[in-house]
């Protein structure tokens, strides 16, 4: 059975986990999660940078760290370079840690 909501954007891999991300950079505020697009099964990311020079993907890195209190050197934007659908892959957490960060209201 698939999963729905954001919990099915997050899939374990190799240590850690993937996250499918959709990124609206150029916005008026950083945030992450920032909603989620059921079609494209992404969690929404938004960034203030520009998609220039890699300032944005640069920027989507920090604030996946910052958001998910794990080390920048622990997130790495694996596919989706120059595009607005990315993949993010954060070392060393589970995918129940994950969703616990970004989405309990606890």
């Amino acid at each position: 059975m698939a999963m729905t909501g954001p919990e099915g954007a997050i899939t374990e891999r190799n240590g850690g986990v993937v996250i499918s991300i959709e990124v609206s950079p150029g916005s008026d505020r950083d945030a992450f999660p920032d909603g989620y697009n059921t079609w494209r099964n992404t969690v929404g990311c938004r960034t203030k940078a520009r998609p220039r020079e890699g300032e944005a993907n640069k920027a989507v890195v920090h604030i996946i760290s910052e958001s998910l209190h794990v080390p920048l050197a622990t997130v790495t934007l694996v596919s989706g370079a120059v595009s607005t659908q990315k993949k993010v892959f954060i070392a060393d957490i589970s995918k129940n840690e994950v969703i616990k960060r970004l989405f309990s209201r606890d």
